[in-house]
């Protein structure tokens, strides 16, 4: 008969009972799986021409049968992990509302997750029919991501989006069990900060840059590129921050101390409270206003305090990027001593090393006015504490 077992390809399967096994039957290219259970048997095809998965298959379909013929749950129905992945988009888009500013993050963050599941996971999983995925299954593809080199936080990023389908699945009572999935290992880099002396010529670098007038891409190097450094390194703002940033953000407050109190609308962390600047970031911003109004530029209170004249803000930052990256080539300070590259976001970590260097401010504190938390602050930036400039800090006694 071309739908009995062929005799030789009847496999069991390790850790589970005799009764569940795997054939193939001369009617199909697909295994099939079958189980014996309350006096009866339940055979299903696994659409599945490899035998590994085809394993995984027959687990999920013998523990699902187990549950269903016990009135657990409903018999699963066979829907692959792309049907429910879309379902669970649909149902995160039905929830987005793009005309408020609030809303700004999860929009791009919905936009980016949406283009993982397109270009990666889909094309590995997404005709797999949910049921058979196990934690193998997921492993596998993670290795695949393994070989392009991602780093381990966007691995990371894939393994919850995964993890998100089956959670929507089992909320929908397809599933009873989510699989376990493999963790990732996360390795710590300290962030590449400039010192003291470093961040001193990389201002007088780019003084140098101004007044030669030079250009990237036909984009003027002047004194705006310059204020947005001091800026930045004065006020601990993320640089996604500073893209979004405008006037109607900033308090300035100028009694006996002064400071700028910044409430920036969307941030990356859930941290949401005013940043409290340095007073040096008074007179910059002052500085950064005349700038505007010497060259005809927006400075209203809606207007964006960096690069006004962009309205496209992804745009806005290429730009701010590629210039700094051309004095950071200048100066050579692309690398720290130990190889490490340097970006834009290395002038928030000075902003946040040479606070825990020069001055008594405790952790909680400082991490509270940098919108992030003390862990990241111990695990990322109390490297730069162990700098020679600590000597006088360690070394000094408390007056009686």
């Amino acid at each position: 008969m071309r739908a009995n077992p062929i005799s030789e390809t009847i496999t069991t399967i390790d850790g589970y009972p005799n009764k569940l096994v795997i054939f193939k039957v001369p009617a199909s290219k697909y295994w099939w799986c079958r189980c014996y259970f309350n006096k009866r048997y339940y055979k299903q095809s696994t659409s599945t021409e490899n035998k590994v998965h085809a394993k995984s298959y027959a687990i999920n379909f013998y523990e699902q049968t187990i549950l269903s013929t016990r009135n657990l749950v409903p018999k699963t129905p066979n829907i692959t992990f792309e049907n429910i992945a879309r379902d669970y988009l649909q149902n995160i888009e039905s929830h987005i509302t793009t005309n408020e500013i609030q809303e700004k993050r999860k929009n791009r963050q919905y936009r980016e997750d949406y283009n993982k599941f397109i270009a990666d996971i889909f094309p590995v999983l997404g005709q797999r029919l949910l049921r058979s995925i196990v934690h193998s299954d997921i492993q596998s593809y993670i290795n695949q991501l393994s070989k392009r080199k991602l780093s381990a936080s966007t691995l990371t990023q894939h393994i919850v989006l995964i993890r998100k389908v089956f959670k929507h699945a089992q909320r929908e009572n397809l599933i009873q069990f989510i699989p376990p999935f493999p963790t990732i290992k996360v390795q710590d880099n300290p962030r590449t900060w400039f010192s003291f002396n470093e961040y001193n010529h990389l201002k007088k670098v780019t003084n140098e840059l101004i007044k030669k007038k030079d250009a990237v891409r036909g984009h003027l190097l002047d004194d705006e590129m310059r204020f947005l450094i001091t800026f930045n390194v004065n006020t601990f703002l993320r640089i996604s921050d500073i893209k979004e940033l405008k006037h109607r953000h900033i308090e300035v407050n100028e009694g006996k101390v002064k400071y700028l109190l910044i409430q920036p609308e969307v941030s990356k962390t859930k941290y949401n409270s005013p940043v409290t600047s340095m007073p040096e970031a008074v007179e910059i911003y002052k500085d950064i206003i005349e700038y505007h109004k010497s060259h005809n530029n927006p400075h209203s209170k809606n207007d964006y305090v960096f690069f006004p004249k962009i309205e496209n803000r992804t745009f806005a930052l290429d730009t701010i990027r590629r210039l700094f990256n051309r004095i950071l080539e200048v100066a050579e300070l692309k690398t720290n001593a130990s190889g490490d590259e340097r970006t834009l976001y290395s002038l928030r970590h000075s902003s946040i090393s040479f606070r825990l260097i020069r001055s008594d401010v405790d952790m909680l504190t400082l991490a509270k006015n940098a919108r992030t938390s003390v862990e990241m602050l111990e695990r990322f930036y109390t490297s730069a504490v162990t700098s020679s400039d600590t000597v006088k800090k360690i070394q000094s006694n408390r007056k009686e």
